[in-house]
């Protein structure tokens, strides 16, 4: 996508927050699909910080609460139906509170537009299911693929232990990833839960590559 164009986009993706103590500089990420990064910089005075890790910890949750709320105005440029978030996992009460603040703070956008956005901003929250739509594609073929390259002498899921009664499960040390097809729908459902959030990025990493492996033009809520 060389020149931007709302009604191409299809992920609004939050790509990363990151904060210097020595500066005081936070970096809020954002990104649509696979375009150029769009970087909000805040400059907090008082620099140098000395964060000791219980701080440390809870200026890293303020971060990404501010970089969740922030983000409304990247996301109010195209709107897209899928959102992401590629480095840190959220609960369901962060999730709702965030996505009340954009429901609420877009409303006149949204009736000046004629968009409905109830339901439409939807953060994903760990260890809940997520569709990925496979339109064209047969799910349960495509899950078949997973699972072959899996039990291959080549299986890229290292140190992971493999589960194949419904899907492809595979469980980690401090986290697991599951992806099944759904019976109803063409739709692949994936849920990931992990300790950390480096963790659970990473897993969530693994499965990305195979699935785009099999599926090169699938569009990943995650």
């Amino acid at each position: 996508m060389t020149a931007f164009d709302k009604h191409q986009v299809s992920r609004f993706r939050f790509v990363r927050c990151e904060f210097a103590a020595d500066t005081g500089v936070a970096k809020l990420v954002y990104a649509f699909d696979d375009g150029p990064e769009m970087v909000e910089t805040i400059t907090v005075p008082g620099a140098p910080f000395m964060l000791d890790e219980a701080r440390t910890a809870a200026v890293q949750r303020a971060l990404q609460l501010l970089h969740l709320i922030a983000g409304v105005s990247y996301y109010k440029a195209g709107v897209p139906e899928t959102v992401s978030i590629d480095s840190y996992a959220i609960d369901a009460d962060t999730a709702a509170l965030v996505e009340t603040v954009y429901l609420n703070g877009l409303g006149e956008f949204a009736y000046r537009n004629g968009l409905n956005l109830r339901g439409r901003f939807r953060l994903p929250v760990q260890g809940e299911a997520v569709q990925a739509p496979v339109l064209g594609l047969q799910p349960h073929a495509l899950v078949a693929m997973l699972v072959a390259a899996a039990q291959s002498p080549d299986n890229p899921y290292v140190g992971g232990r493999l589960s194949t009664i419904d899907g492809l499960r595979v469980d980690f040390p401090d986290g697991w990833g599951l992806v099944r097809a759904s019976n109803t729908t063409p739709v692949l459902v994936l849920r990931f839960e992990a300790e950390t959030d480096a963790e659970l990025t990473r897993i969530q990493e693994v499965f990305r590559a195979q699935l785009y492996t099999v599926a090169p033009d699938l569009k990943l809520p995650f």
